[in-house]
Order: structure tokens, then C-alpha cells, then sequence
């Protein structure tokens, strides 16, 4: 007689409803990627959002969540989130709605030179520049 064995997907954070084979099928690491921008992008605004809040909502040890994350993204945790902020605020820029320093604080950088000196690092001009240059 043989025995089934059911798989527990509770013991690895899954819920057999949330589970969208689909997309499994495509890329094994989709689900894992999507829900990790799903929530960066909830808590972007944080400007105490980390990679601690990373690990704790997915029930990761350090060492495996880096691991993981960067085969999955390709870059650290640290540098994800920053870039998505920056690509935020670049967005924002671009509307022309709100000053530098506003938009700074919307996506969770608590000091607007910092935010500066990272906007440049990254798109190579301030910015102002960047708000002012024509779209």
C-alpha cells in the first residue's frame, strides 16, 4: 500500500491559494520577486525600511535572504530599495508638482542632500536638473 504525502506549503510562507502555478511555470522565482516589490513599493515612504523588514516578512535568515534576493535581482537588498526610490522620485520629478525636498521625504530619504548626492550617483545630474530638463 503506498502513502501519500501532502506538501505543507504553511511550512515555507506560501498559501496554497496565493499560489499562482502560471506563474511558477514561467519563472520559479517570480512569485518570490513580485511579492518583494509588492511590498517595497507599500513601504517605500518609510524611511526606516530596510532589509530587517525584508527578512522578518519573509521568514529569512540574513545570509539566505541576500543570497536569494541577489539571484533573484541581481543587486543587494540596500541597492533595490534605494533605486526604486530613486525611480520614484524621478517620476515625480518629471510631474513637476511638488519641490525637490518634498519629494525627497516622499520616497523615504530623510535628508535632501543625501537624496541629491544619490539622484546624481545615479542619473548623473541633480535634481533640479532633472525637473527642469524637457521631458
Amino acid at each position: 500500500m503506498q502513502t501519500q504525502h501532502r506538501f505543507d506549503f504553511a511550512s515555507i510562507g506560501i498559501s496554497p491559494r496565493s499560489l499562482n502555478l502560471n506563474d511558477m511555470k514561467e519563472n520559479p522565482q517570480s512569485l518570490f520577486q513580485q511579492k518583494v516589490r509588492q511590498y517595497i513599493r507599500a513601504h517605500l515612504k518609510n524611511p526606516n525600511f530596510g532589509i530587517e523588514h525584508l527578512m522578518a516578512e519573509f521568514k529569512l535568515g540574513r545570509t539566505r535572504f541576500f543570497l536569494r534576493f541577489r539571484k533573484v535581482f541581481g543587486v543587494t537588498p540596500n541597492d533595490y530599495i534605494r533605486i526604486t526610490r530613486l525611480e520614484k522620485a524621478a517620476l515625480m520629478l518629471r510631474m513637476n508638482q511638488f519641490s525637490v525636498a518634498q519629494i525627497a521625504t516622499e520616497v523615504g530619504f530623510t535628508n535632501p542632500a543625501y537624496f541629491t548626492k544619490c539622484f546624481r550617483q545615479h542619473y548623473g545630474i541633480t535634481p533640479s536638473e532633472y525637473q527642469k530638463k524637457p521631458k
